[in-house]
């Protein structure tokens, strides 16, 4: 089999114009009346979400609109389901995002509100002006706390214990397949001795 991409230099055709600043990025884009949007995340991984004062941010000069999910009406709605449900008789919990988070927050980076303004510098210096009423919660972070029975979830989280559970039985079915199986706790500082081990 000839490699055509892998294993071999490819010719590139698009250098020249991004090194001789000819090429368009979706930045460089200007349209008559365009509006730019940014949007205020949370800074926390769990917590309950109080108030969202949008008043000063409505008023300073060059925004255009300020909103939160409450200010969404019917728009306010799950997403659609972009990939299929996997195989047959896996667990499956269908659970796509929100526009905006509503109640409670649920990682770090979660969108709470977004405001619209007339240029990009102006919308990104109006998240400033927002206010937020944030009452954090504890937060899982690692597969063996979300398996834990006093874990802190919530009702109608995805049970995240039930697919590792899942996952493992079907793990335990490899070494009838030759196939060897290197168990590590699911944390970040373990690759570090996956790494040395690999090494």
């Amino acid at each position: 089999m000839t490699t055509r991409y892998f294993g071999a230099s490819i010719a590139r055709n698009e250098d020249r114009r991004l090194l001789t600043g000819r090429a368009l990025f979706v930045n460089d884009v200007e349209r008559p009346g365009m509006l730019h949007v940014a949007f205020l995340r949370s800074p926390h991984a769990h917590a309950r979400l109080g108030a969202v004062d949008l008043a000063q941010v409505r008023e300073r000069q060059g925004v255009v609109a300020a909103y939160a999910a409450d200010d969404l009406g019917d728009y306010w709605k799950p997403g659609p389901l972009l990939v299929p449900p996997p195989i047959e008789g896996a667990i499956f919990n269908q659970r796509t995002q929100v526009p905006l988070a509503r109640g409670k927050v649920r990682h770090v980076g979660e969108p709470v509100a977004v405001v619209v303004a007339e240029s990009r510098y102006i919308a990104e210096d109006a998240l400033a002006d927002i206010a937020v009423e944030y009452q954090p919660l504890s937060a899982v972070t690692y597969i063996e706390g979300a398996r834990a029975p006093d874990s802190a979830g919530e009702a109608g989280a995805i049970p995240v214990g039930a697919l590792f559970a899942q996952a493992i039985e079907d793990a335990l079915e490899l070494p009838a397949r030759g196939i060897d199986i290197l168990e590590i706790p699911l944390d970040p500082s373990h690759l570090w001795e996956l790494a040395g081990r690999a090494g």
